[in-house]
């Protein structure tokens, strides 16, 4: 409706010697088994920012693939940012190559929904895409990667089925779509002819 949605908190680095990626800085810190730490840091620091600017916005935090081991630390640390204290929306993502354990998975999404806090697969379609997951245990948003999405009104036939078939699916489970990377008219126009709602 060509309003604001939400906004997503990501992490960058801004010391001299380091690199400002989030993927280098998290494997950097897996050599010495602080991702967690790090991740956890990247969403309050980010969250506190967000609520600063868009109070009354849905927030989305990523998470490293670890976390998702101890989902018990990784609901407190989420019960702790600012959107989720004063009843603001709250969206977890995960990567979609985070999503291998169905039970884990569900387990997770029914904790998130007793705290009212949402579910995105981030990147959608980046990598394997697992339809298993998204048909047993479907997110609140589905974030399909730039990489289906950029110039998606240039490409091939198939992968414009592809990319209209998922959204069906999405569609029927009651998910919410997202397309990232829209950077043009004619892909903004492309994606929600598809049916797409969110852009990013």
């Amino acid at each position: 409706h060509n309003q604001i949605y939400g906004v997503e908190a990501l992490g960058r680095g801004t010391m001299n010697n380091l690199s400002n990626s989030p993927v280098d800085l998290l494997d950097l810190a897996e050599s010495g088994n602080l991702e967690i730490k790090l991740s956890d840091l990247f969403r309050r620091i980010g969250a506190e920012i967000a609520f600063s600017q868009a109070p009354h916005k849905t927030l989305f935090v990523n998470t490293h693939p670890n976390e998702l081991r101890d989902i018990d630390s990784l609901v407190k640390s989420l019960a702790q940012l600012p959107h989720f204290k004063n009843n603001a929306g709250l969206v977890l993502e995960i990567h979609e190559n985070s999503i291998s354990d169905v039970s884990k998975l569900k387990e997770l999404i029914t904790r998130l929904r007793e705290m009212k806090i949402g579910l995105a697969y981030d990147d959608f379609g980046a990598g394997q895409s697992r339809l298993r997951e998204l048909l047993e245990v479907p997110p609140d948003y589905l974030k399909f990667d730039i990489w289906l999405i950029k110039n998606i009104h240039l490409a091939p036939t198939v992968k414009r089925n592809m990319l209209r078939s998922l959204i069906e699916i999405a569609k029927d489970s009651g998910t919410e779509t997202l397309a990232e990377g829209v950077e043009t008219e004619s892909e903004f126009e492309c994606c929600a002819d598809m049916g797409i709602t969110l852009f990013q």
